[in-house]
């Protein structure tokens, strides 16, 4: 995936052009995100056809001239039972805006739906992760939204639907 980072002065004039996709190569960008008036860089990697292992990664940017200051870290890998299912992850600021909420599918049968929840800092070195396991058949359900509420409880939102969606 091309990702293309571009900042613009007040006058609308742009300062620089930074493209990432020869300096990550085999990375899939996903996200700039910025956390503390800190940029960084979301992506994920494939481990070959025989481990079927997806890698997430995170990589802090420089807002002067947009280049990667660090090595992408990874911090969650996930191989899913299905050689056919291709893991996708979603990134949010947490309620106090200290830190990013990090979701993807952690599915282990068709009977529940498996979310795992990273919590990551801009240190980028400690991490909290937490699976969450709601029992429905993961058909049915569709994840919305996914919020931390105090006491470290997950606040988690879907739709239900009807196999085949006719509800």
């Amino acid at each position: 995936t091309h990702l293309i980072l571009m900042k613009y002065d007040k006058r609308n004039q742009l300062v620089y052009e930074h493209d990432y996709n020869d300096e990550l190569r085999d990375h899939d960008l996903k996200f700039i995100r910025l956390l503390d008036n800190e940029l960084f860089l979301f992506s994920k990697t494939f481990e070959g056809k025989d481990a079927h292992t997806f890698n997430f990664h995170i990589t802090s940017i420089s807002k002067d001239n947009g280049t990667i200051k660090e090595k992408p870290v990874q911090f969650d890998s996930y191989t899913p039972q299905n050689k056919n299912t291709i893991p996708d992850f979603l990134v949010k600021l947490s309620a106090d805006e200290k830190k990013f909420i990090i979701t993807r599918d952690h599915n282990t049968d068709n009977t529940s739906i498996g979310i795992m929840a990273t919590q990551i800092g801009k240190e980028m070195s400690s991490k909290i992760q937490t699976p969450i396991l709601i029992n429905m058949d993961q058909h049915l359900f569709k994840l919305v939204d996914i919020q931390l509420a105090p006491g470290n409880k997950w606040l988690v939102t879907g739709r239900e639907s009807e196999y085949g969606g006719k509800k």
